[in-house]
């Protein structure tokens, strides 16, 4: 903001998001039960580097042929040029979940193998803390807020080569270790994040420049 605007840095204050934990519930993914599988969350739009992803998938087919890649998120029309994609280029084991309850969410995070972060850009970057909070380990885009939300906490990769994809989610799926030190970091990064503290930055700046009336 204060490249492109050229504002005053004392008027931005930086309030953090974070997870919440998902509820429980024993509702589990139908077409993933009992399959090792990798995931992803959320929109399927073209920033969000999913192509990419399912490319990545295609090469971890060639070690791993009975890996499964889970997209999950309502489907829409770049949800269907996705699933075009996989159909026309023959990738098995491509599983489009469509939209899914919290508790299936849950159950997906707590069951996958790896949770992968593709994008190219993004605001924030939740989905990553959501998987630390409920065990799942991440593997995670370079760009834009990424490596600042996640920290030390997911294992990197450059989101433009999906031979970097492929070898960052394969080093979680052949390494015990880092998968075990991704978890376990996980669990510690996403509690340095509050919605308590965002809360009360958020009031304080309304309370600092807020007019009386």
């Amino acid at each position: 903001m204060i490249k492109f605007t050229g504002v005053n840095p004392e008027k931005i204050t930086v309030t953090l998001e974070s997870a919440d934990e998902l509820p429980k519930g024993n509702e589990p993914v139908d077409e993933l039960i009992g399959k090792k599988f990798i995931m992803y969350i959320g929109r399927p739009t073209p920033h969000k580097n999913l192509r990419r992803l399912i490319d990545a998938f295609a090469l971890l087919q060639k070690k791993y042929p009975d890996l499964t890649l889970a997209l999950a998120g309502k489907k829409d029309s770049n949800y269907t040029r996705h699933e075009t994609y996989v159909n026309e280029h023959g990738i098995k084991n491509v599983v489009f979940t469509g939209f899914i309850s919290d508790e299936q969410l849950r159950w997906m995070y707590e069951n996958t193998a790896v949770y992968c972060f593709p994008s190219l850009s993004e605001g924030f970057g939740l989905p990553g803390l959501e998987a630390m909070l409920h065990g799942a380990p991440v593997a995670s885009s370079t760009a834009t807020c990424l490596p600042e939300t996640h920290g030390d906490a997911a294992h990197y990769f450059d989101p433009f080569s999906v031979e970097d994809i492929a070898k960052s989610i394969d080093d979680i799926l052949s390494d015990d270790k880092l998968r075990n030190e991704l978890v376990k970091k996980g669990g510690k990064h996403v509690k340095t994040f509050s919605w308590q503290r965002m809360a009360e930055q958020t009031l304080a700046v309304y309370e600092k420049y807020g007019r009386k009336s």
